[in-house]
């Protein structure tokens, strides 16, 4: 009942604006996960150091944040299958 109500009060709707608002809107939620709550930033930057020795500090930050960027509009993407027809 729980998912219904979140599914057609909220994602449907949402899924139904054009693709560059919603990345307008997800560009918010890139600015909260990346410098707010920092969602599994020393996970990541650890990965990126580990894969990337070679690189400067601050190369891997700048590849954190669009790790981040990329993640926010795979998000959106995601949404907005939910109103595309399968044609």
């Amino acid at each position: 009942m729980g998912t219904k109500i979140l599914f057609y009060l909220i994602l449907y709707p949402l899924s139904i604006i054009p693709l560059r608002i919603l990345y307008a809107i997800f560009y918010l939620f890139y600015l909260l996960i990346t410098y707010v709550f920092k969602y599994r930033k020393d996970v990541t930057i650890q990965n990126l150091k580990f894969s990337f020795p070679e690189k400067s500090e601050k190369e891997i930050f700048t590849l954190y944040k669009q790790y981040q960027r990329h993640l926010t509009h795979i998000a959106a993407e995601m949404l907005k299958m939910l109103s595309l027809s399968r044609k």
